[in-house]
């Protein structure tokens, strides 16, 4: 770990801050359950689907340099990350998937989940 603060990736950093200000502001669903729906080490992106009760979140995150497309039908975004590529949109939902812009994590309401 950098001790220099002046080392460090300060868009990262910035990056997980939101992400745990936003579970720390849905505690339901840091007591549900968690299955991962999507992981691609080599492309760098992981999808996580969150089940509380009734309600059900997918999670997404894309940790490299291109726009990725994950299959998972949603419905609206509920929480993003800015877009790290400069876009305005860092998920954008398509028919049956949702394209996630490159160094950007988003959580959305889910309708379906494909591992595939």
């Amino acid at each position: 770990m950098l001790c220099n603060k002046a080392e460090w990736d300060k868009e990262l950093w910035q990056f997980f801050r939101a992400l745990i200000a936003f579970r720390r502001s849905h505690i339901d669903f840091m007591r549900g359950v968690r299955r991962c729906i999507h992981l691609d080490s080599a492309g760098s992106v992981y999808g996580c689907q969150l089940t509380c009760g009734s309600g059900h979140l997918a999670v997404l995150f894309n940790l490299s340099s291109e726009s990725r497309r994950i299959k998972v039908k949603a419905k609206e975004p509920v929480f993003t990350t800015a877009a790290a590529d400069g876009g305005a949109d860092a998920a954008i939902i398509e028919a049956e998937a949702v394209r996630i812009s490159a160094g950007s994590a988003a959580v959305l309401t889910a309708v379906t989940f494909s591992t595939t």
